[in-house]
This record gives structure tokens, sequence and C-alpha cells, in this order.
């Protein structure tokens, strides 16, 4: 964060010190409502961007300085995970029914399989594991639009009822 945000996260009297209360704050702000719902998650389970925190990062992305952000040590050792689930979701059903059919081809249960969510996966669980697939895969050539529409088929599926 202090890469990103130089000074911004250190102690007043120990500049060269990054202040972990002071990042456990603007994550914490970053989970409220009125602050925008970016994050979900805490100090001990961990943080994980919510749908509208990525796409207020895209939207934001340009205003970095320097060459870009820099990947996080999780980003890295995500490389496998990234593998075996670009596999698994160019093998689903919902792959090939949105391939050949289009999202209208792409059924309830097929959408929930494509995201591994099921009936009892709600909440930030459900956000947290679209998210996750959207952030990953939402820009990938092969997968982006398929991800995009299969997450809105969803999204619509769930407050259907």
């Amino acid at each position: 964060m202090n890469e990103l945000a130089p000074g911004k996260f250190v102690w007043k009297r120990y500049p060269a010190q990054i202040n972990l209360e002071i990042v456990r704050v603007y994550l914490s702000d970053a989970k409220k409502q009125s602050k925008g719902a970016y994050l979900t998650g805490s100090g001990t389970n961990g943080w994980r961007i919510t749908r509208r925190g990525l796409e207020f990062a895209r939207r934001r992305i340009g205003e970095l300085q320097g060459e870009g952000a820099p990947q996080s040590v999780a980003r890295q050792r995500d490389g496998r995970w990234r593998s075996r689930e670009r596999k698994r979701l160019l093998a689903s059903d919902a792959y090939a029914r949105f391939r050949t059919g289009g999202a209208s081809a792409v059924s309830r249960q097929d959408a929930e399989r494509f995201f591994r969510v099921d009936e009892y996966v709600t909440g930030p669980a459900r956000e947290t594991k679209v998210a996750r697939i959207l952030e990953a895969f939402g820009d990938d050539p092969r997968l982006g639009k398929v991800v995009r529409a299969v997450a809105i088929l969803l999204e619509g599926a769930m407050s259907d009822g």
C-alpha cells in the first residue's frame, strides 16, 4: 500500500514504518455501505474485493502513478489456481451452452455450477466466489464475455427468488 500511496499509511513519528492500525481502519471503512462496500472479510479471515470494488478499481486504474500496481504475493501464488480454474470453466456446461445458444441457453443450475455456488452459499460468501471468478477471468479473451454474462444471469436469478 505504501508503494501506491507513499506516506499515507505510515507513523508520523516513524515515517519509514507502516502503521497497521491505519491500514486496518481503511480496510474496515471500505467494507461499509456508506464508503462504497468495496471489500468483505476481516483481518482474521482475510480481505476480499467485492464486485463493486472490482468495478471501482477498474475505473480508477489509470490514476495510478508509475507503470502499474505491484503484483501481490497472493496473485503470484494464484497461477496454478487460475490455470486449473480456467480449464474447468472452459469445460463447463455453462460455457458450452453460452457459446452455442447465448445467455438464454444457460440455466440457473449451469450458472451456479460455473461459479461453484448453490442455495447454501449466500450473502457475502456467494458474492466473494462470483467476484473472484470475475476478477480472474472477466477480461480473458475466451472466457470474459461468458463470465460477465453468466454473473449477470446468476444475479438476476437470485433477485427473482
